[in-house]
Formats: C-alpha cells, sequence, structure tokens
C-alpha cells in the first residue's frame, strides 16, 4: 500500500471532510416500540435471534425459569423471581436472586435441587422474553424511560428514543446496570454483522449515548458508502474499509492512499490517528478536469467539469443539496499553486471565509467542493462559568454565547478570544462582537498571571 504523508494544511482539509457526513441513523426498530410518556402496548414478545449469555443475563422480577430434569420421571418445574428478587417455592423455600445473572442463579438452584430431590443432571432455562424498562440518556433526540423486552437490543431502543442525535456517537454507547458495563458500537453492527457489538437489552438497563467524538477519520472514493468514522483504538484499514460499505468492483486495492493527519509521524505500521483520511482510488482513476464534491449533497463523488463550471452547478450535478445542507457555509478546498498560497506546494486551502459570494468563484480542476451540515450547536469552551453545547441562533455574536455559557470567568482575557471555524479549523483571534457560524467553537483565553 502506498502511504502518502502530507503537510499540516492536508489536516485543515482532513478535518473539515471528517465533519461533513452524518452519522447514520437508527432504522431498525421493532413493532413494540415504548414510549417516555406513556405506557406501551405490549403484543407477542420477539424471540430471541441468538444464544442468550447466562454470564450476562439479569435475573429481573417477573422472569420465569423452567427445570427439566434429565433421566428422571419428575415433571418440569416452573420458577418465577418475585418483585422483590427472590424466588419462593414452598418445598425449595425461599431463594434471594435480586441482582444476580442466569448462572448466578443456576448454581443456587442446582445446590437446592439436587437436595431435595437426588436428581444429579437438569437443565435450568429461561422461558421467555420479559417487559424490561430501560433508560436512555445523552444524545438521543428522545432521551426518557422505555419499555421494550429482554430480547430486543440495544438500538431498538435508541430507535424508540428517536435515533443518535446529530452529535450523538454510535460507536462509544455504554450498556450499564447489570453484571458489569458493556460497550456499544453500533457501527460494526450494522456493517460488520457483529452481533456482540449490539447486546441484548438482558444485560443491563441504562444506556448512555455520548457526543461524537473528534477523534475521527475518513474514508472516501471507491467504497459503498463514503463517510467519517469515529476513530476507535484498535481499528485497522479492513475494518475501516468495512464500516465504509466495503468496496467497489472499480476499486484498485493497489493503490488505496492514506493521506497521513497531523501527528502522522508519530504512528506505526498500520495505526491510524484522527484527521486521516483513507482515499480507494478507481482502476481507471481520470482526475485532470473532476472535482470532489462531498458532504451534503444526493450523490458524493467526483465528476467532470467544464471551463468556467460553477459551484451551484456541479452541487446539482451531485444530485443537489439534502434538506440538512448549509449551504451558506460551502467551502471550496484549493490545491496551492505557489508557495504564497500556503506553506508547502501540493496541500489544499480553504476558500470560502474571505469571499462574500461563493457563486462567484469559478471551478478549478482538482477543486474539492464541501457542502458541510447544520448542525445546530455553537461549542463555548476555555474561561467561561460554563463551557458546552449551546442551540445554534443565526445572527448571534460572541458575546450573546459567552453570556449563554454563564458569562465570563473571573480569570478569564476577554480581549483574547478565539473563534475556531469549524469548516477550516482556522482559528481566528476577535472581538465579542464578532458573529459566530454554526457549529463553530469559542475558545476564551485566561489570563497570563491565571495561565498554568
Amino acid at each position: 500500500m502506498n502511504t502518502i504523508r502530507l503537510s499540516h494544511s492536508v489536516f485543515v482539509l482532513a478535518t473539515a471532510l471528517c465533519l461533513a457526513l452524518a452519522l447514520e441513523s437508527i432504522s431498525h426498530a421493532q413493532q413494540m416500540a415504548g414510549t417516555a410518556d406513556s405506557a406501551a402496548v405490549f403484543s407477542i414478545p420477539t424471540a430471541y435471534d441468538a444464544p442468550i449469555d447466562p454470564e450476562l443475563f439479569l435475573l429481573r422480577p417477573g422472569e420465569e425459569l423452567r427445570v427439566t430434569f434429565l433421566n428422571s420421571s419428575l415433571p418440569f418445574l416452573n420458577l418465577e423471581v418475585s418483585p422483590d428478587g427472590q424466588i419462593v417455592h414452598p418445598v425449595l423455600g425461599a431463594l434471594d436472586v435480586k441482582g444476580a445473572t442466569l448462572t448466578q442463579a443456576r448454581e443456587k438452584l442446582t445446590v437446592l435441587l439436587r437436595a431435595r430431590f437426588k436428581v444429579d443432571d437438569m437443565i435450568i432455562s429461561v422461558k421467555a422474553p420479559r417487559p424490561v424498562g430501560v433508560t436512555v440518556t445523552g444524545a438521543v433526540n428522545r432521551p426518557g424511560f422505555y419499555r421494550a423486552y429482554s430480547s430486543q437490543r440495544v438500538s431498538d431502543v435508541i430507535a424508540f428514543a428517536g435515533g443518535v442525535s446529530s452529535i450523538g456517537s454510535t460507536r462509544r454507547i455504554r450498556l450499564s446496570g447489570g453484571p458489569k458495563a458493556i460497550d456499544v458500537d453500533l457501527d460494526r453492527a450494522l456493517h460488520l454483522g457483529d452481533g456482540s457489538a449490539d447486546p441484548f437489552l438482558y444485560s443491563g438497563y441504562v444506556i448512555e449515548v455520548p457526543a461524537r467524538s473528534r477523534d475521527v477519520v475518513q474514508v472516501i472514493g471507491e467504497v459503498l458508502n463514503p463517510r467519517t468514522i469515529e476513530l476507535l483504538p484498535n481499528d485497522d484499514m479492513s475494518t475501516l474499509l468495512a464500516l465504509s460499505g466495503g468496496i467497489t468492483r472499480r476499486a484498485d486495492t493497489a493503490r488505496i492512499q492514506l493521506l497521513a493527519g497531523i501527528n502522522g509521524k508519530d504512528r506505526s505500521p498500520g495505526q491510524f490517528v484522527p484527521g486521516d483520511i483513507i482515499r480507494v482510488p478507481t482502476r481507471d482513476d481520470q482526475r485532470t478536469n473532476t472535482v470532489l464534491v462531498i458532504g451534503e449533497v444526493a450523490n458524493p463523488g467526483r465528476f467532470a467539469i467544464q471551463p468556467g463550471a460553477s459551484i451551484s452547478s456541479v452541487i446539482e450535478t451531485a444530485g443537489g443539496s439534502t434538506d440538512k445542507a448549509n449551504l451558506s457555509r460551502v467551502t471550496v478546498f484549493r490545491l496551492a499553486e505557489s508557495d504564497e498560497d500556503v506553506d508547502e506546494l501540493g496541500s489544499r486551502y480553504p476558500i470560502h471565509a474571505a469571499v462574500a459570494d461563493l457563486s462567484a468563484i469559478p471551478l478549478k480542476p482538482l477543486d474539492s467542493v464541501f457542502v458541510p451540515r447544520k448542525v445546530g450547536w455553537v461549542r463555548v469552551t476555555g474561561a467561561v462559568r460554563s463551557p458546552g453545547l449551546l442551540p445554534y441562533q443565526e445572527g448571534k455574536d460572541i458575546g450573546f454565547y459567552v453570556s449563554a455559557a454563564g458569562g465570563f470567568a473571573q480569570d478569564a482575557d476577554s480581549k483574547n478570544i478565539g473563534l475556531v471555524d469549524r469548516i477550516s479549523r482556522v482559528t481566528e483571534t476577535v472581538s465579542v462582537n464578532a458573529r459566530v457560524q454554526d457549529g463553530d467553537e469559542i475558545v476564551v483565553q485566561r489570563t497570563l498571571e491565571s495561565a498554568p
């Protein structure tokens, strides 16, 4: 594989592209959805689609166990967990299984059953899926308490909760409250068919969906689903390509390129870092008179252009913008033609901040046109009283968002405010009157006296 290491300016493009593509929404909710503010109507329970894991299966009130005695004429024995977490039987007595897994309950029951019925061989199994209550918190569209069945999976309840929000993570979700906290990776479950990455609800009762990490890579070119992917420590090339839908028949696998991020020099072979771009070329990749269109368009890809082609025309060629596109922030990344443009030839630089009307810019071959998504938030960090994400309001300035974040902290330097453009990742020092764009980050510096 050919590996290309580029300059810091490529990281600007890399980060912008990474922020471009939205997370995939969860679309396979089953027929039985609970709601946060009304009682669920339960139909016939959904069957388990894989063998249960007794080490993770959490016994809850109402759970029914069946004991089958082997090599014996004894009938089945049905046992139910009471509301206070006990199995009560007139012969066996009371057995506390509150918070126990199926494995732990089996161990306790086996001792009692062998002593009472003088039978060594038996099978203790779960009779059927049961209703369970699950709390969904964090970056979903409708957080709250939901009712489902123990045979359903984390993705089902997230779908009930309106899906992962535009700022939410699909790869760093946690299911807790059971025997142990479980990492949930819905990307792996969807694209790699890894059922363990989307666990059953019997394993816990709290689903936590965090905000999407900034540690992302971009996969572009001849893959079925070019996209931005949150980077996890063990991701390798095959995993990242699979998470992008796999390569197409036109892909030239011998020329897959790694456009390295800013930390590209400090890595082991095969290791990826945030900001990387994996480009899968075609076997007949003719790029001389083409531009790359990515982001919120119907059909992202590379398109041939005629001299003087406009941004609006090439977006139309790419199928037009989606309803989530932020057309006011369309950005062109252009290949540097001289060392006056950027620090290094072969790098790219964004052209949007200093130009009032992007439609007036004629495109050049090898340009990249990025149509960003409306994210609906502004991030405020640094020396403010309540840093975090705030809803974006068009036309508001730095002062408005600082006030919404609780105002300046005591050690804030109100004349040293950085505004990070989410598209180009360029930071400017601005005044409190500077206008803020959708998705930007406001960084309030601390005074020199208070800085560590």
